[in-house]
């Protein structure tokens, strides 16, 4: 799109020679244009919301644009939903393990009370390497250190 074209050229400017001042300076760029991406967006559907509103719900080919709930349903309790569930099943704990989500447990947390062999038999860290022509591609981590032990 010709609104991103200046920061993409940008972009690939990017080569071992520059400095890390040069770098981080494209970086902070399109981090920035990120934030006030998301920014626009939201006030497009706020105006949106009042449009519809005012003239009823947009359709487009396959797409309908209206004003609804946004609906979330969350478990308040879960020491009290775990013990309701093991009462309705007669304790089967293989039944509780089905109604649970995918990755119901912090893995870090649970690390802080499981010794290392229990952790590393019940958890595992994968690696999915991104693929760009068929080829595996690093790709860019990015770790604050205030959050490090």
């Amino acid at each position: 799109m010709a609104l991103l074209d200046p920061l993409d050229s940008e972009v690939m400017t990017i080569e071992p020679s520059l400095s890390v001042d040069e770098v981080m300076t494209i970086y902070e760029r399109v981090q920035f244009a990120k934030q006030e991406t998301r920014r626009i967006e939201a006030d497009l559907k706020e105006a949106m919301v009042e449009y519809i509103q005012a003239n009823g719900p947009i359709e487009v080919g396959t797409k309908k644009y209206y004003v609804g709930d946004d609906k979330t349903t969350k478990c308040v309790n879960v020491a009290s939903t775990v013990n309701a569930i093991l009462s309705a099943t007669y304790g089967d704990v293989g039944r509780l393990a089905e109604l649970m989500s995918a990755q119901p447990f912090k893995h870090g947390a649970c690390k802080m009370v499981l010794t290392a062999d229990m952790h590393s038999q019940l958890f595992v860290t994968e690696t999915k390497p991104k693929l760009k022509e068929g080829k595996a591609v690093k790709q860019l981590q990015v770790i604050d250190t205030q959050y490090l032990k």
